[in-house]
């Protein structure tokens, strides 16, 4: 354990950071910004629109995103547009009739669940309207579309890293944009900054090993929930970060993944569910993190009881920003469960999806 907190410590010369021309070739060599969260470096390309005074969002996706976009852009407007209720990503139909009605001058278009939206569609729409687009791709790391990579789309993108996200370190957001005006410009991290970005790296790892008891886990759990309120405003990142950074990606990258393969044919081949829709196009994913479904309200005690029969950990999507009546998911409960390169937790996963199938 020592040896593992002094790496985590250590401020590193080897040449074991993520390379700049790795994500120069993934964002098809464009300037690449760093941004200690996907929310700020959300901000940061907004900031650089002229003229901004609407931006539109999909009804579904992170709910911290339209909060600290009206906290540092104050005279900017948000509406909504739908998500396709098939794989849960924005939809290009509800945005095109929303841009009918009123002047939209951005629009971030996230790609979900490692799931490519219609990029090529909204992109080439985008382009004919002259509206500015945000190709989201903080759940989608990894991810190609017609073999551009998902966050290389629109007049600007990024890409993320955290807790359930394909690249699993601690905080952090790559971003690229045509209007980069170099006016967020990377900064020397304070003492504060650099010192809860440790103890949030710690927290984060510490919460998932095996061995910690769950009251303890709780505790480590709320000191990261109260170190996540702190504003992380600095565009930099220390050398300890950027040796483990640069690990992760590239074992990701690497990562056989035998295991989730085997489970992909396993339940490709059981029947067509009945009674829940499935989110998650196993075929186009390239990065599998999340099994994600939903049901109606009848049926969702009976799922919570199979999730808890089987021991399965589950989270809830999350909830709709704009309660439209039409609006496909309203009525909908989402889960998402993580996928494991574990042989017991997939028979597990299994026998939970062909009970489900049996409601």
């Amino acid at each position: 354990m020592k040896e593992v907190i002094n790496i985590i410590f250590a401020e590193t010369h080897r040449n074991l950071g993520i390379p700049d021309y790795f994500f120069e070739n993934y964002f098809n060599k464009k300037q690449i910004r760093y941004a200690p969260k996907a929310r700020y470096a959300i901000v940061n390309i907004l900031k650089d629109v002229p003229n901004l005074k609407c931006v539109a969002l999909p009804s579904y996706m992170c709910g911290i995103v339209p909060k600290i976009i009206k906290s540092n852009l104050k005279n900017c407007k948000i509406l909504y547009y739908k998500n396709n209720l098939s794989d849960l990503n924005p939809s290009l139909y509800s945005f095109k009739k929303l841009v009918k009605s009123v002047d939209i001058d951005a629009v971030i278009v996230p790609s979900l669940y490692g799931q490519a939206a219609d990029l090529m569609g909204f992109e080439k729409f985008c382009k004919e309207e002259n509206i500015f687009m945000i190709d989201d791709a903080a759940q989608s790391f990894g991810s190609k579309l017609l073999n551009r990579n998902v966050g290389a789309y629109g007049n600007s993108g990024l890409i993320s890293f955290g807790p359930s996200k394909p690249l699993p370190a601690h905080m952090g957001s790559f971003y690229w944009s045509d209007l980069d005006n170099n006016t967020q410009t990377i900064q020397d991290i304070n003492f504060i900054d650099n010192n809860l970005r440790k103890l949030s790296f710690v927290l984060f790892y510490f919460q998932r090993v095996k061995s910690v008891n769950n009251h303890l886990r709780k505790i480590l759990s709320y000191l990261s929930a109260i170190i996540d309120l702190y504003p992380f405003h600095a565009n930099g990142y220390r050398g300890w970060e950027s040796l483990f950074y640069g690990e992760i990606i590239r074992n990701k990258l690497v990562e056989s993944g035998k295991i989730k393969i085997e489970l992909i044919k396993q339940i490709e081949s059981l029947p067509k569910f009945k009674n829940i829709i499935v989110h998650t196009d196993l075929k186009k994913i390239n990065n599998l993190q999340k099994f994600v479904f939903s049901c109606d309200n009848q049926t969702k005690n009976t799922i919570l009881s199979l999730l808890s029969e089987h021991k399965i950990p589950y989270l809830s999507g999350y909830n709709l920003l704009n309660f439209a009546k039409d609006d496909p998911l309203i009525k909908r409960n989402i889960f998402e469960i993580p996928i494991y390169s574990n042989k017991i937790y997939s028979n597990k996963f299994i026998d939970f999806i062909e009970e489900t199938n049996e409601i």
